[in-house]
């Protein structure tokens, strides 16, 4: 793939969110990512916490006979990657190639990696953490064949512009839960759910609210109606879900991650979080008029309220390259220590840290650091 491809990969956006109400398309979606990007296969799995059971498994270019020996050595994938303290530091969203992520490591005798791995002619992959916290676990794998060219950046450039929009849709297909499974239509999920939604067009006019959040819109908090538009009682970065909407309304806009996920407060102070799904590019017809945009969604963290990666990124148009780097740097790591994780040259992430700087206008990681205390709820 090369960079001029990416409205191609743009393409996959809508399908990706198609999957919120119909789970049964992600062997298409990702049969149609992997070919786009050269994998030979994918792997996508998501367990609802605490207890691991399995919600969302998709398994594409794998022979039949490999799959009983994925599962019964799917206990050793983690140790082919570097192992679990390894895994935990590899931000959400961020595609991570094995070979870089796990240079050091001796696996020859791993047997998953011998008799699932090797057997296949795989000799690399590229993996994306879509949710950990105490609502979701879920990862997404791409493998890679020893016939075929070694992974470019450009191949992980175009994950990135899906990765978000697959973290979203496994999130949200959580926040409906139950109410997906028994509804017949998107519509009807959204009524059926006990989580506040809203669809709203690109100037926040209220197109639907179900029956949990028209309480909250009588209460006037989180959210209100002025003017029959969507208003956020306590956003904690003026102008956000505004230009959230405009993104989702915008397919170009929508080659980012910019506002899909939006930190705010109660008005107790409780952290909430706002997540838009763009409607423009889904399949799936809905009802809700051509000026419709986005479906706006409420839910309290399921971890503790990340930092504000998706403000800070409308605000200063990061790149998703430098809001990762931002965000590893104002949890306290190092040039060096950022780039183990992301698996690239120092040099790669100095340049992307001054960009970071110009663009803020910050000078300091500390600097840095106040801006995120600055957008963050209260604790």
């Amino acid at each position: 793939m090369q960079p001029n491809h990416n409205a191609e990969v743009l393409d996959l956006i809508g399908p990706i969110y198609d999957t919120v109400i119909d789970p049964a398309l992600w062997p298409e979606v990702l049969e149609r990512i992997r070919t786009r990007l050269h994998f030979h296969n994918a792997i996508l799995a998501a367990y609802a916490m605490p207890g691991g059971e399995t919600v969302t498994q998709a398994v594409i270019g794998v022979p039949a006979q490999y799959i009983p020996i994925y599962r019964q050595y799917e206990r050793h994938v983690i140790d082919v990657w570097g192992g679990a303290a390894r895994v935990a530091r590899v931000p959400l969203e961020e595609p991570v190639v094995q070979s870089a992520l796990a240079f050091d490591v001796d696996y020859q005798d791993n047997p998953y990696y011998v008799h699932f791995v090797r057997a296949q002619g795989i000799n690399d992959a590229v993996a994306v953490k879509l949710a950990d916290d105490r609502l979701t676990m879920a990862a997404l794998a791409f493998g890679r064949h020893e016939s075929a060219h070694p992974v470019t950046e450009a191949e992980l450039a175009g994950l990135r512009l899906l990765t978000p929009h697959m973290r979203r849709a496994v999130t949200i297909s959580r926040l409906l839960d139950v109410a997906v499974n028994a509804a017949v239509t998107f519509e009807a999920a959204l009524e059926a759910s006990q989580r506040a939604i809203v669809i709203v067009e690109e100037d926040l006019r209220i197109a639907f609210a179900n029956e949990a959040a028209r309480k909250m819109l009588k209460a006037q908090t989180p959210i209100a109606e002025v003017d029959h538009r969507l208003v956020v009682a306590h956003e904690l970065v003026p102008g956000q879900l505004q230009a959230a909407a405009s993104a989702a309304a915008s397919r170009e806009a929508e080659l980012g991650h910019r506002g899909l996920a939006l930190p705010i407060t109660g008005a107790d102070g409780t952290p909430l979080v706002v997540h838009v799904m763009p409607l423009r590019e889904r399949r799936v017809r809905t009802d809700f008029g051509r000026r419709a945009v986005a479906a706006v969604f409420l839910s309290e963290p399921g971890s503790p309220v990340a930092l504000p990666t998706d403000a800070l990124a409308i605000i200063y148009g990061l790149t998703p390259a430098e809001s990762r780097v931002l965000e590893l740097v104002a949890d306290g790591g190092s040039t060096r220590g950022i780039a183990d994780v992301l698996g690239v040259a120092t040099s790669t992430i100095r340049s992307q840290l001054i960009a970071v700087y110009q663009k803020t206008g910050r000078h300091s990681r500390v600097e840095l650091m106040r801006m995120f205390k600055e957008v963050l709820p209260p604790a």
